[in-house]
């Protein structure tokens, strides 16, 4: 699952309207991309699941700029700015902000935004720290139950829509642990949520 998943609906808005605030021009989030309507000229605020930029880009007007044609934005705008979120080491996505009228960004404009993308990543990063297992990285129990509940209310509401969970046990683990000491054991678990993470699809969850 994408990270940016981690982060609630009220974050998004929230973010969009700091935006807004710094920017001196209202600005709306956009969340799903296949449904993004004009905004009527007010700046949109986009979080793109994606690692292909690792610097800032800001483009002033892409008609006139030829880097334009190498930062593709997830949605038409004639001004942009982009900022990558996360780290070299855990990079997270892109936090886009889109203007539909060029835009002469200040440095005080483009320090703002990468402000912004620091304490995005900053939730990003306690959000999952809070929900996911510090040794294997999956979803702990916390965040298992959550994904069970919605999962069952869904069946409840769509009667076609069905789900399962499967427990499994690794037989002999502690014996790994007597014999071989516990950072075997706990590599052999790393490596079983890997190969348990390779088996399932992205909307599966493994915890």
């Amino acid at each position: 699952r994408s990270p940016l998943a981690l982060l609630p609906s009220e974050s998004i808005d929230r973010l969009a309207r700091i935006v807004g605030a710094a920017l001196g021009k209202p600005a709306f989030p956009v969340t799903d991309l296949a449904e993004a309507t004009d905004c009527g000229g007010a700046l949109r605020v986009v979080l793109a699941d994606t690692n292909a930029v690792n610097e800032t880009i800001i483009i002033r007007d892409s008609r006139s700029e030829e880097s334009a044609t190498s930062a593709k934005t997830p949605l038409d705008a004639r001004a942009y700015a982009g900022v990558p979120l996360g780290n070299d080491s855990a990079p997270s996505g892109v936090l886009w902000v889109l203007d539909a009228e060029p835009r002469d960004w200040s440095e005080r404009d483009v320090q703002a935004i990468k402000d912004l993308a620091a304490c995005v990543s900053t939730e990003l990063h306690l959000r999952r720290h809070a929900l996911h297992d510090a040794l294997t990285g999956v979803p702990n129990r916390s965040l298992f139950l959550d994904r069970l509940g919605h999962a069952a209310t869904r069946a409840r509401r769509h009667k076609d829509f069905r789900f399962a969970v499967v427990v499994l046990d690794i037989d002999g683990f502690k014996a790994v642990n007597d014999s071989l000491g516990h950072g075997a054991g706990d590599q052999l678990l790393i490596e079983v949520a890997r190969r348990l993470e390779a088996c399932v699809r992205s909307e599966d969850t493994v915890a």
